[in-house]
């Protein structure tokens, strides 16, 4: 008995002498992904159809354009104005039917008349010293008709002093006669009770005002029809400030000019670039491969004449400037000898639709490029528990095919707003640059990885909704890169937050 009590005493004291610790239960991490962006980035999605477009280069396929279109026109032509310098005396003689020429032109010398309609104008007459035998004394003049088609007739009626005919509505000439109206006929008829060859009295005859033709057809000397500048700008906008990251080649301009006119003419003027306020403008000539100013068809029987100018020489180098405006001043249109006859009326303009292209041919500089949205990411209740529970050891991983022949620097600014702004550290959250090479370099996936992310920016993907958007620096090309805008440019961005989420089944 007293055996078995020295053993229970035995195991008590070594019971006591020991400490029982609590049971510990498993700790484990497992690996979390969580996806954020997988998306393709096309050449072709930057296409707005406004200044941005798709078109083919007879060179390189489907390329992008940058693009800027309007119209000009000229005012309407507006009557044409000849002043003739005739102021003739006839003596007036009994019973006489004779037919007397004078010359009819324009003594400011503007234009040769070969057919017009009277806006404006008049004729001036009187008969004096008349006797009182005189029967009759008419004068037609057969190169001026009423609007029925009828010679202008003059009649005495047995007044004296000076008379005027209004002749609004009369013609000169004849229509489409190529040749200048260049003198008058007038025919006199003359009868009296007294013998013939008898004076009657004297008739003086003035044509010597303006005269407004509202049709005008003959051959003009000199007409100039000004641009007004204002009207015939051009604003190049350059998205995502491509302006200073690139150099543009192969500008081209082209003019589509409507001449409603019935003469051929002359366009003359300048190009003038700005690059901002506060540099002075760049200006050359538009003038063909030959030097030469640009002659624009006239209209015909069809409709109006199209003339198309091609410019690039000249508006290359001016669109390297990598200018804000192009303005054309000191433009005009001239209608002059070298235009030979022609038709012209009143209400008579012409017109330019004018197209300027940049095809994304250039040569890149190391100068960001921001995207113009940011995109927005939707993190789940159960990922967003994930980030804010136990994650550790977190990075940005990425993925990246680039099919386009650039290699670049990207930024990815992530924040809680839209309006992220690089410029403005308090609108993001924090940012992370990778490197891209270019399709020539790598064309298949490009792994990048090691981005870590600290607490505080992990913290930023807690939200439900997360902002992010990227910015591109290219890299220096040295020479020209053409882009092209098929199915197979692009570049493919795959991202994902890779961690560990330590599992502890104490905390369950």
């Amino acid at each position: 008995m007293k055996a078995y009590l020295a053993i229970i005493i035995s195991i008590l004291l070594l019971l006591g002498a020991c400490s029982v610790e609590k049971p510990s239960l498993p700790v484990w991490d497992i690996d979390i992904k969580i996806p954020l962006v997988n998306d393709f980035y096309y050449v072709s999605d930057l296409a707005d159809s406004v200044n941005i477009i798709i078109q083919e280069h007879e060179d390189y396929g489907d390329m992008l354009y940058l693009t800027s279109s309007g119209e000009v026109e000229t005012p309407t032509v507006g009557n044409i104005d000849m002043r003739p310098a005739i102021d003739a005396q006839f003596p007036l003689l009994s019973g006489i039917s004779e037919s007397q020429a004078i010359p009819f032109e324009d003594g400011q010398d503007n234009a040769d008349l070969s057919f017009g309609e009277i806006e404006t104008g008049s004729i001036r007459y009187r008969f004096r010293d008349m006797v009182t035998q005189t029967e009759e004394i008419s004068l037609t003049i057969a190169e001026i008709k009423d609007a029925t088609g009828n010679p202008l007739r003059i009649s005495y009626e047995g007044t004296e002093g000076w008379q005027a005919i209004n002749l609004a509505g009369y013609t000169f000439g004849q229509i489409n006669d190529s040749n200048s109206l260049d003198e008058l006929t007038l025919s006199f008829v003359s009868s009296s009770s007294l013998p013939d060859f008898t004076p009657l009295g004297t008739m003086d005859f003035q044509l010597n005002e303006t005269l407004s033709f509202s049709m005008f057809q003959g051959r003009m000397q000199n007409l100039e029809m000004s641009m007004q500048s204002s009207a015939a700008q051009i604003d190049i906008e350059y998205p995502y400030n491509l302006d200073e990251a690139i150099t543009l080649d192969g500008a081209k301009l082209q003019i589509d000019m409507f001449n409603r006119m019935g003469f051929s003419c002359e366009f003359i003027g300048f190009f003038e670039a700005r690059v901002d306020s506060l540099t002075a403008p760049t200006r050359i000539p538009i003038k063909d491969n030959n030097g030469n100013n640009y002659i624009v068809n006239a209209a015909n029987a069809d409709g109006p004449g199209h003339t198309q100018l091609i410019i690039e020489d000249g508006i290359r180098d001016l669109i390297q400037l990598m200018p804000e405006h192009v303005e054309i001043v000191d433009a005009m249109v001239r209608i002059d000898t070298a235009s030979g006859y022609g038709s012209i009326r009143n209400t008579d303009y012409l017109n330019a639709d004018y197209t300027i292209d940049l095809p994304f041919r250039f040569m890149l500089h190391e100068q960001p490029i921001l995207m113009k949205e940011a995109q927005q990411i939707n993190i789940s209740a159960d990922n967003r528990d994930k980030i804010a529970g136990n994650m550790q050891s977190v990075s940005l991983d990425m993925e990246v095919m680039n099919k386009i022949p650039i290699g670049l620097y990207a930024r990815a600014y992530f924040g809680h707003s839209a309006q992220i702004d690089p410029q403005n550290p308090d609108s993001y959250g924090f940012y992370k640059e990778i490197h891209i090479e270019s399709a020539e370099t790598d064309p298949d996936w490009q792994e990048i990885s090691g981005l870590a992310l600290n607490k505080a920016e992990l913290d930023l993907f807690t939200v439900e909704t997360l902002f992010m958007i990227w910015e591109f620096t290219f890299e220096e090309s040295g020479d020209w890169v053409n882009i092209t805008a098929g199915t197979g440019d692009y570049i493919a961005l795959k991202s994902m937050l890779l961690g560990k989420l330590r599992i502890d089944e104490g905390e369950l």
